[in-house]
């Protein structure tokens, strides 16, 4: 969840069944009840989607974070990525563009090192916070072997 449109209420982020990320914006109607619209695709610059894991049996374990990574104001969208990577994906927030929410991936923006154990055979997320409140974010992360890691940027 996270507000990605700037008006306040936090809109749905996930995956699609065709591995799509995704992004159901959240409105009030005019009985003031909140709703979800249809689906929408975030685009690169060339109005294309994003394809976050496109496996069978994988699509719907991708794990999604929203937070303002590069403090320019707007919400990224940090997700984790497919089997045995030690990286997280990361979208920048280019704004809107006719309607269109308009992102730039980065895939070895979040990099995470001194993980002294082989690359993880399941999903993993990276959730960004700011324990010391200084404005800048750290990383902690759970993994599938039980152990729980903590990253100062």
């Amino acid at each position: 969840m996270g507000d990605l449109d700037g008006d306040g209420l936090p809109d749905l982020v996930g995956v699609n069944g065709n591995g799509h990320l995704c992004w159901w914006r959240r409105y009030r109607d005019d009985a003031g009840q909140l709703r979800l619209e249809s689906a929408r695709t975030p685009l690169d610059d060339d109005e294309q989607p994003f394809t976050i894991n496109g496996d069978w049996r994988h699509t719907g374990r991708a794990k999604i974070a929203v937070c303002d990574w590069d403090h320019d104001g707007k919400p990224d969208i940090i997700c984790s990525p497919v089997i045995n990577v030690n990286d997280q994906y990361f979208f920048q927030n280019q704004g809107t563009r006719d309607g269109k929410l308009i992102l730039q991936r980065e895939d070895h923006r979040i990099k995470l090192r001194n993980v002294k154990f082989p690359h993880f055979n399941h999903y993993y997320m990276c959730e960004p916070v700011d324990f010391d409140g200084d404005g800048v974010w750290e990383v902690v992360a759970g993994f599938d072997r039980g152990y729980i890691y903590y990253w100062r940027n």
